[in-house]
């Protein structure tokens, strides 16, 4: 389409959920994996609804919050990452993963 950004027109929904809750997760004290025992869970950071879209050849995760971005991490599929280098389960249950949110400046959360 004319005048249309090329990575708009190429963007696939892959999943969307209307409520999923933040927490500040703090850094892993062995190889063990995370744990959700640890997060606080009856106090999230922020609730948001989630979006996972493909767009172009970037894979990106979206957490929106009062109509806006509140946190977003993208994955360049052409550079042979793993989904699992920015998303683990936690050992102790199936509910709950942990994300890692990298902003442009390189700042990771």
């Amino acid at each position: 389409m004319a005048g249309e950004d090329e990575s708009s027109a190429m963007r696939q929904q892959l999943m969307a959920a209307d409520e999923v809750y933040l927490y500040k997760v703090p850094p892993l004290k062995n190889a063990g994996g995370h744990r959700a025992e640890t997060w606080n869970l009856e106090s999230p950071l922020k609730t948001c609804n989630f979006l996972v879209e493909r767009r172009g050849d970037v894979l990106v995760l979206e957490f929106q919050a009062d109509g806006r971005v509140f946190a977003q991490s993208q994955l360049d599929v052409t550079k042979g990452a793993k989904v699992s280098q920015f998303l683990e389960q936690c050992v102790d249950t199936s509910r709950y993963y942990a994300v890692k949110i990298q902003g442009g400046g390189g700042r990771e959360a």
